[in-house]
């Protein structure tokens, strides 16, 4: 098969797993129909679904868009066909063959369902957890570059506090959360606290880190340069560690949204992690389902608006293959 094989083939895979999926579910008996009430919601999301790749491979196809380039958008077509297959494999076992427990396995259907039925509960309990979330995030990475600058600048400092923390990073924030809970005026400080922990240790120890093992013979150039050293650290340090620090940062992100759940089911009363763990002590896993799609929409714009950031950052940074 010629590149142009290939490259038609990468674009129609996922047109195909979209059609098909619709012909299962609108055509196919359902085995948890007694649970089904609308199929609307899944339908006209792989509808649209089918229309905006539609779309983008259409643009790409002009070669006149710089940001949707052909290799970005196969690429794009590539990662939703796994979604898809993923979607329709669940499907056809949970809701078309009578192979799982439908009490247990719920279905697409039935998710996208409760999506759609209960998206107001499901928006504010986003909210309320985004909160939490970019409160504690961002006290967190703050304090990681703040303190790891500072630290890793002051040889001595570094001296007598970086082997400390060594000791203490290794701690899991949740050990933390009884005493959070209860030394705060309100549940809500205790959360966003565990939450800035979990973030903090990543970000700290890669900043730290990477201001201690700076080249001193870049330092010692600029000083005989007559450059200050509030110069040195705005001009030489803070650059040279960026891409140490946003590492330390996506690492940071990776624990605080664990942390976030976390602190919701045992400390909150609103939130994705606490209606996560009432819907599961009520045995509404399709609810239960629907919330970690949620979680996972949530997670992935927050994961794009990083790469965007970052991006923009270490604009200047040669990369590998560029």
């Amino acid at each position: 098969m010629n590149q142009n094989g290939k490259t038609a083939l990468r674009a129609i895979v996922p047109q195909l797993l979209l059609w098909g999926t619709i012909a299962m579910v609108a055509l196919l008996p359902d085995v948890q129909a007694a649970f089904i009430t609308h199929k609307g919601p899944i339908l006209v999301f792989l509808i649209c679904g089918s229309v905006f790749l539609a779309i983008l491979a259409a643009i790409a196809a002009t070669k006149k868009s710089k940001y949707l380039s052909l290799t970005r958008v196969l690429g794009f077509h590539d990662i939703c066909s796994v979604f898809l297959v993923l979607i329709f494999v669940w499907e056809l076992l949970a809701n078309k063959l009578p192979i799982l427990d439908p009490m247990i396995f719920t279905c697409p259907t039935r998710v996208f369902q409760i999506l759609y039925t209960r998206f107001d509960y499901l928006w504010a309990n986003s909210v309320a957890s985004l909160y939490l979330l970019v409160s504690g995030f961002f006290i967190g990475i703050g304090m990681g570059v703040l303190l790891g600058v500072l630290i890793g600048w002051i040889k001595p400092v570094f001296n007598v506090l970086y082997p400390v923390a060594k000791i203490v990073a290794p701690i899991p924030a949740v050990v933390y959360i009884p005493f959070a809970l209860v030394l705060f005026p309100t549940p809500t400080w205790g959360q966003v606290l565990i939450i800035a922990i979990g973030a903090f240790w990543p970000t700290f120890a890669n900043v730290v880190f990477a201001v201690h093992n700076i080249d001193k013979r870049t330092i010692e150039a600029a000083k005989m340069l007559g450059a200050k050293p509030m110069t040195i650290l705005r001009k030489i340090v803070i650059p040279s560690v960026m891409p140490e620090m946003f590492a330390g940062i996506f690492i940071g992100m990776i624990l605080a949204f664990i942390m976030l759940t976390v602190a919701e089911m045992v400390g909150a009363s609103q939130g994705l992690g606490f209606i996560l763990h009432t819907q599961r002590l009520l045995n509404h896993y399709d609810a239960v389902a629907a919330i970690i799609v949620t979680v996972g929409v949530i997670v992935i714009i927050w994961s794009v608006v990083f790469d965007r950031v970052e991006a923009y950052a270490l604009r200047w940074k040669v990369r590998l293959g560029a």
